[in-house]
């Protein structure tokens, strides 16, 4: 019996060890392998954000401006935004990766996540790649301005929805001119 207590303290230390080097080596090998696989992604990064600028602006953008209906192209323009963040956030780890390796690529992530981009914004400036640094500056600023359109068109909808039920724009739904209590319109002081 104390010889079974014996060696359970020795392959307890081991086995806890190799649970430790395995959680450490997991999100490693995760982010080398999406850092690969974004940089096999790279070439095609410019199709794929002419192609999402170029959708939304034909599935939301018209719309918008056909209708009086503006919600649903608002939400399209802030999902669109969504898009166009992440492919800036793949676009920046792939650059940082293939320009300046996976260190960059570690301190850029542990910048609260977003630290990648501005890692990407430098390497592409360091490396004097004007091109990539003009993509980039243009993603960031699609993003800005897909969801300062959506944000736009929801603020309106909700503005006209407003006016509908009698409130003036501005106004929260229990500040009408009067309630209705019992089936009576009761006037407010």
């Amino acid at each position: 019996m104390r010889s079974s207590f014996k060696l359970a303290g020795p392959l307890a230390l081991l086995a806890g060890t190799v649970i430790l080097g395995v959680l450490i080596l997991l999100p490693v090998l995760l982010l080398v392998g999406a850092a690969e696989v974004s940089a096999a992604m790279l070439g095609a990064m410019p199709w794929l954000f002419a192609g999402v600028v170029g959708a939304s602006l034909v599935l939301f953008g018209l719309p918008a401006l056909l209708s009086r209906k503006r919600a649903k192209p608002g939400i399209g323009f802030l999902a669109s935004a969504t898009v166009l963040g992440a492919l800036l956030w793949i676009w920046s780890l792939a650059f940082t990766y293939e320009s300046w390796g996976i260190l960059p690529v570690i301190l850029g992530l542990l910048l609260a996540g977003v630290g990648i981009v501005p890692v990407a914004l430098l390497a592409a400036v360091v490396e004097g790649a004007w091109a990539t640094l003009a993509m980039l500056l243009a993603l960031m600023a699609c993003v800005y301005a897909w969801r300062a359109i959506g944000g736009r068109l929801l603020a309106g909808a909700v503005a006209r929805a407003g006016e509908r039920v009698g409130q003036s724009p501005g106004q929260s739904p229990g500040q009408g001119e009067g309630a209705i209590i019992e089936g009576k319109v009761v006037e407010r002081d």
